[in-house]
């Protein structure tokens, strides 16, 4: 009897983890090459802190689609924020600088992300042909005038395979 119920504990719990494995295989985004944040202290971001993200070299050639994700809270005091993303996407050997402009509200004030006490937001960068063996690199600073951004919470980095 002991052994019976032994038996179908451990048919049970293999057939979980194989429902659990099948869902959750199912759900991932394989076209998803890196995404990452960078959490800023204290939600203080000051104008040398660099946000640094690598894609290790591909196997194959690749189109890719880069986006700068950001996450806020409350405490951020203006409208728009302006970024400057430094990668080597294009050439793995010299970096292109490029700025980046991210809508944080709108004209009448609505924010214009997802959230609610953290709120993120996504901005494309570009699309690059990415050569096999080739680890690129994008490097972001915040290019306010301020020195010290208050409420920056995170500055993240998606990069996925282009259709």
């Amino acid at each position: 009897m002991m052994r019976t119920e032994t038996i179908t504990r451990l048919l049970s719990s293999s057939l979980l983890a194989a429902c659990l494995i099948i869902l959750f295989s199912a759900c991932s985004d394989d076209k998803t090459l890196l995404h990452s944040f960078h959490s800023i202290e204290n939600s203080k971001w000051e104008k040398d802190d660099t946000a640094k993200f690598t894609l290790p070299a591909v196997w194959t050639d690749r189109k890719v689609e880069v986006q700068v994700e950001v996450r806020t809270n409350s405490r951020y005091p203006y409208q728009t924020l302006w970024l400057k993303a430094e990668h080597n996407f294009a050439d793995s050997t010299k970096y292109v600088k490029q700025s980046v402009k991210c809508t944080i509200l709108n004209e009448t004030g609505d924010i214009q992300g997802n959230g609610i006490s953290t709120v993120q937001y996504a901005y494309p960068i570009g699309t690059f042909n990415i050569k096999k063996g080739q680890e690129s690199t994008i490097k972001i600073t915040h290019n306010m005038r301020s020195e010290l951004l208050n409420g920056i919470h995170d500055i993240g980095v998606k990069i996925v395979e282009a259709e």
